[in-house]
């Protein structure tokens, strides 16, 4: 054999291994659940070329099983973003449904990322597509708003700002016509001074674009504001006069008919309560964000960023690492304990089933833990403080539940009762810690929120925020009626934590009557009461008379 022949035969081999590679690669990703093996190179072919290339996956951004991956990826020695449409039945209608947005954002003059080539995705020859490929310019040095936010944090004035120009260009996108249906703060991306929006699939566009409703665009701005924590509320005025401003500049637009403040707000409430059932759905099942095991024997649901052979061993033997942490309360009903998984400090709360009967009466019920995991994530998204959840284990029998468990970050400080108990009513913790309960009784009142257990220990008070801890008893009422008995015996609760203080009693007194509310069958009954009191009165008037 010639070496001619040879070299032939080897560059043969080569291409054929390199072949079977991409089709394995290519299976992988349709076959891929939350995470990829990386690096994974790909087999394209661009609708300008004639031959294919191929692309290298390096970090995964985002990924819906079975239809989309969006990642970095190397392609001609050049970092891009690389988005993946896959879904064997409509990923021609979802990479149409994308370049249909990115022509509308064009159009009306919104910045996004160029793209620089679109494609095919391949298995083994040129002809079998089995998806579609958009690479698009990297945006490096960038942050969402998000991540920009979140280093806002203790720049107030800075968030604000930053809020104002976000504000600004959803006003212009409604001025023309587009509405994002995914807006959230990580759909908008700021470069340097520039301001731009992503997800390019979620864009409707109008035409023309005064066929965008204003009930629309509000609906729209509100599930913006929704996005963010409850404290922010507080600017919502500023901030809605803001887009109505910016609406009313760009001439061609009326906003005459727009609600006044409290009827957006009103409307904000509302989107941020549907935003939080939407979400609550997927607390319980396999995500981006969490792992999930459902088995005769168990229910286990965490956070994927914890996941080790470490934690496996505390979900298969949880009493062992009770045992060797350090016991915070060893009660009937429940034990909790300071544990150390992984190198890591977490506090796990073990719900107990006392005995034959209470284990009946809780077999069909949603645990405790359960209750814990969906309360801790309800106030994460409210903006209120809690520990972090990052694990829930029940213990089954099919069906039937029986001991839980509910894992959550280790939290520093003093509890309220123990920082306060001995400190005068003046002092800077006292009233910081006042402040901080009536912004809370505000939002429990606006979103009929019920605690059920509000002894002073249940909560920490730092000079940044109030802590909320013991979330099982935690609710959210539908009733008005039952949610305003329940907040009531709440706020008497809570002020019974400070008798024998009568300084301190008289000033949460004076806190919590702010916030006491009458049911309505109590007015309507008070109001005959006060009728039948006056007509008592008159008659006994009219019989002096008489006599």
């Amino acid at each position: 054999m010639s070496a001619h022949n040879s070299s032939q035969d080897s560059s043969q081999d080569s291409s054929q291994d390199s072949s079977q590679d991409s089709a394995h690669n290519l299976k992988t990703l349709l076959s891929a659940r939350y995470s990829l093996p990386l690096p994974l190179r790909l087999n394209i072919k661009l609708n300008d070329e004639a031959e294919t290339t191929q692309i290298e996956l390096l970090k995964v951004l985002r990924i819906l099983p079975g239809k989309r991956v969006v990642a970095l990826a190397d392609w001609q020695g050049k970092t891009v973003v690389a988005k993946l449409f896959y879904d064997q039945q409509r990923w021609p209608q979802h990479l149409q449904r994308e370049l249909k947005g990115i022509s509308a954002m064009h159009a009306a003059a919104i910045e996004c990322a160029p793209v620089l080539a679109q494609g095919s995705l391949l298995e083994s020859s040129a002809k079998d597509h089995k998806g579609a490929v958009l690479l698009m310019h990297y945006l490096d040095h960038s942050d969402s708003l998000g991540e920009r936010w979140q280093r806002y944090t203790y720049r107030k004035l800075d968030q604000q700002f930053l809020l104002r120009r976000v504000i600004g260009q959803i006003a212009w996108c409604h001025h023309r016509g587009l509405i994002q249906q995914d807006i959230h703060l990580d759909n908008f991306l700021l470069q340097g001074e520039t301001l731009y929006l992503l997800d390019a699939a979620a864009i409707e566009a109008f035409s023309p674009p005064d066929k965008l409703p204003l009930k629309d665009c509000l609906d729209n701005l509100a599930l913006f504001f929704a996005q963010f924590p409850v404290n922010n509320d507080e600017q919502l005025p500023e901030h809605y006069q803001h887009y109505l401003s910016c609406r009313k500049l760009l001439r061609s637009d009326s906003v005459e008919d727009a609600p006044d403040i409290n009827g957006f707000t009103n409307q904000l409430h509302q989107r941020r309560n549907k935003r939080w059932q939407l979400y609550s759905r997927k607390l319980f099942r396999e995500t981006s964000a969490n792992c999930c095991e459902k088995r005769f024997d168990r229910f286990v649901v965490y956070d994927r960023s914890i996941a080790s052979p470490e934690l496996e061993k505390f979900i298969n033997d949880p009493d062992s690492f009770i045992s060797a942490g350090r016991m915070i309360k060893a009660g009937n009903s429940a034990t909790v304990a300071a544990i150390t998984v992984g190198g890591s400090e977490y506090v796990v709360k073990q719900y107990n089933i006392k005995n034959f009967w209470h284990g009946l009466s809780r077999a069909l019920r949603p645990s405790r833990a359960w209750v814990s995991w969906r309360n801790a994530h309800m106030l994460q998204m409210f903006g209120l403080g809690t520990a972090k959840p990052w694990l829930m284990m029940e213990r089954r029998s099919g069906p039937l539940r029986r001991q839980a468990w509910f894992l959550a970050e280790v939290l520093p400080g003093q509890d309220v009762l123990h920082l306060l108990e001995k400190e005068p009513i003046k002092c800077t913790p006292w009233q910081t810690a006042l402040q901080q309960f009536r912004q809370l009784f505000q939002v429990m009142q606006q979103y009929q929120i019920v605690h059920g257990d509000m002894k002073a220990t249940n909560f920490i008070s730092t000079p940044e925020q109030l802590l909320i801890l013991d979330l099982d008893a935690m609710r959210q009422e539908s009733s008005r009626t039952k949610f305003i008995k329940a907040f009531n015996r709440d706020l008497q609760r809570f002020l019974g934590n400070w008798q024998g203080n009568a300084p301190a009693e008289q000033a949460v007194r004076q806190l919590i009557r702010d916030f006491t509310m009458t049911t309505p069958g109590a007015v309507l009954r008070k109001s005959a009461g006060l009728h039948k009191s006056a007509g008592s009165r008159e008659k006994a008037r009219a019989s002096e008379e008489a006599q």
